[in-house]
């Protein structure tokens, strides 16, 4: 499911973290951090990890990809909502 996605220790900034939006079981979270953004999720031990860190393109993508595959996924990704995603 997220072999693809280089995941990175997350290392807390001195800004505070926003979350964008959340998987349904908030498993994954899009969050925006210091002009980045990325997903974040928890990771063993009480850590946490990040991946696909940029511009929100880049974010948004890595997201909606983990959440479609994630096995706990209980809503409808639409059509609607895939528009939403930044054009290149």
């Amino acid at each position: 499911m997220t072999e693809h996605h280089r995941w990175e220790p997350y290392i807390p900034a001195r800004t505070r973290l926003r979350v964008i939006e959340a998987s349904c079981c908030e498993a994954f979270i899009l969050a925006y951090e210091e002009g980045d953004f990325f997903v974040w999720r928890h990771a063993a031990a009480g850590r946490f990890e990040q991946t696909a860190r940029g511009p929100y393109r880049l974010a948004f993508l890595a997201w909606m990809a983990l959440i479609t595959t994630h096995p706990k996924h209980n809503r409808e990704v639409t059509p609607e909502h895939l528009a939403t995603a930044p054009q290149a």
